[in-house]
């Protein structure tokens, strides 16, 4: 009985991967073909199996011809489900490494949403090459923390009101400019993080004065951080809430010297837009740097 059983059960299965197939079974024994012929692979209605996704005894497989030696047309199947990471949106007919994509609402409802470490709401959009900040709307108010990180956005601003937003992480992208009336459409922005980004004018630090409740600023690994002055001038233009500036705090005698340096009621001491030095070139292999 448990033979019978076992032979009817062995030929359910192969019957269902009959029909997967889309070919009918036959038990009818086929000819071998002469000794050293080549096999064409299976065929599936007119196309090749390689690559597809077929259902199987309720799992997804995929089949491919042996890379070994592509002529015998051996098929050998895969549980392995390829599934896409969290958060990514794929578009048809395009890969998600070499496009860029706008910030769209499509874009929005498929983005990854967490509860951050510090018990914020806060959605992930980085990675998505995205060349402009655009639609805006779409975020409706809804989160603590935005992170557009490691996109092609080259200037902060066209955001829509979002009184909620107190964090916005904008880390290697391509930003060179920022919007004077930032503070006005974020009024509740705290934490900025500008980190490798293409900021290579002090003047452009001038536009965060908006920012009124601005307390953690970060601008490491931008141009501007080679000027002598840059750590003087960006605590003297920054609103006076700026606690931290590329996560160092602000003690008092830096206060006090920015703001001889450069006095918000008078001329400045010094003339930020004097060029400053190029980084020095990396020492060749096996000298240290002096």
């Amino acid at each position: 009985g448990e033979e019978v059983c076992a032979r009817s059960s062995r030929r359910r299965r192969q019957d269902l991967s009959s029909a997967a197939l889309g070919r009918r079974k036959t038990h009818t024994r086929e000819s071998p073909a002469p000794r050293g012929a080549p096999r064409s692979p299976p065929r599936c209605g007119g196309t090749g199996l390689r690559g597809r996704w077929l259902p199987l005894e309720g799992v997804l497989c995929t089949f491919h011809t042996d890379h070994h030696n592509p002529q015998s047309g051996a098929v050998r199947s895969s549980r392995h489900l390829a599934r896409p990471r969290r958060g990514v949106l794929f578009r048809p007919g395009s890969s998600s490494s070499s496009s860029s994509m706008r910030l769209t609402a499509e874009l929005v409802e498929h983005a990854g949403q967490r509860l951050n470490p510090l018990m914020e709401r806060e959605i992930n959009l980085r990675g998505y090459k995205i060349p402009a900040i655009e639609n805006t709307g779409a975020l409706r108010d809804a989160f603590d923390c935005v992170d557009l990180s490691d996109n092609e956005i080259k200037r902060v601003g066209n955001f829509a009101r979002m009184a909620r937003l107190s964090m916005l992480l904008m880390n290697n992208n391509a930003v060179a400019k920022l919007d004077p009336d930032l503070g006005t459409h974020l009024p509740n922005l705290k934490t900025l993080v500008l980190s490798g980004n293409k900021i290579d004018r002090l003047t452009e630090v001038d536009a965060l004065r908006s920012c009124a409740k601005l307390e953690s600023l970060s601008l490491v690994d931008n141009p501007i951080c080679r000027s002598p002055h840059y750590r003087p001038y960006v605590i003297a233009t920054a609103p006076p809430s700026l606690k931290l500036l590329d996560f160092r705090k602000i003690k008092p005698v830096e206060r006090t010297e920015a703001a001889k340096l450069f006095p918000r009621d008078g001329p400045a001491a010094v003339d930020v837009n004097r060029p400053f030095a190029a980084p020095p070139p990396p020492p060749p292999r096996g000298v240290k740097r002096p």
